[in-house]
């Protein structure tokens, strides 16, 4: 049974649902460094959907797996920037879309958060 918490460690804290007393279900966990997770637990993974900021100003919302970004999300980054699309083992992985500050926006295939092709649209 899943009821809602205040948990403290030595990382930060833990706001939201747990069972058995660790993060299951919908929470947030607010690290000590200024990184912040609001979304889906699962036996404390960050698992499913969520909204992950980090220190440095940059977002991702998107799908999570095993703590890392896995499946579709949108990545921004603190200089206008924006990936957008799969994610594999915390890597831009398969088909995506760059946005770059500029104006200018490649489209194609990465290989370990590495473009295979791009086009130039």
């Amino acid at each position: 049974m899943s009821n809602y918490s205040i948990l403290e460690t030595s990382e930060g804290k833990y706001i939201g649902e747990v069972t058995n007393n660790i993060p299951n279900g919908k929470g947030t966990f607010y690290w000590k460094s200024g990184r912040k997770y609001v979304g889906d637990w699962k036996n404390n993974i960050k698992e499913g959907k969520g909204f992950f900021k980090y220190e440095t100003g940059n977002t991702y919302i998107g799908q999570m797996k095993n703590n890392k970004r896995e499946g579709y999300g949108t990545f921004y980054n603190n200089e206008g920037e924006v990936f957008e699309g799969n994610w594999k083992d915390d890597k831009a992985e398969g088909f995506g879309i760059y946005y770059y500050s500029n104006g200018e926006i490649y489209e194609g295939n990465f290989k370990e958060d590495k473009w295979k092709w791009d086009l130039l649209l």
